[in-house]
């Protein structure tokens, strides 16, 4: 988060757009936790530690190897179209998992 510093001290953003520019860094399961510390009155947060059920999801997409292979001889157009066909497969497991309450925890 070296960049925050930075963005604190400019004028043109606002509470709400800093907000929503750590929300992309900081995971919804902290950001929650450092909520209700605050709403309890903690001044500061002590080193904690907490049990959650939780799923692990690995990807392994069969036949990349050579279908980035067949993309990366086309160039540009095929590094766009590659990436394009990465975000697509990738979306609609992320579109599941915030279907049914999930968090992606980077």
């Amino acid at each position: 988060w070296l960049f925050a510093p930075s963005i604190a001290n400019m004028d043109i953003f606002h509470e709400a757009t800093k907000s929503d520019l750590a929300h992309c860094f900081v995971p919804e399961l902290l950001s929650n936790f450092i909520r209700k510390s605050v709403r309890d009155g903690k001044n500061k947060i002590d080193p904690t530690s907490f049990f959650l059920k939780g799923v692990c999801l690995l990807v392994d997409i069969s036949g990349f190897t050579m279908m980035s292979e067949t993309f990366c001889v086309q160039g540009k157009n095929g590094l766009d179209g590659l990436q394009q066909t990465t975000n697509v497969y990738m979306g609609q497991l992320v579109d599941v998992i915030y279907q049914f309450g999930g968090d992606i925890i980077k």
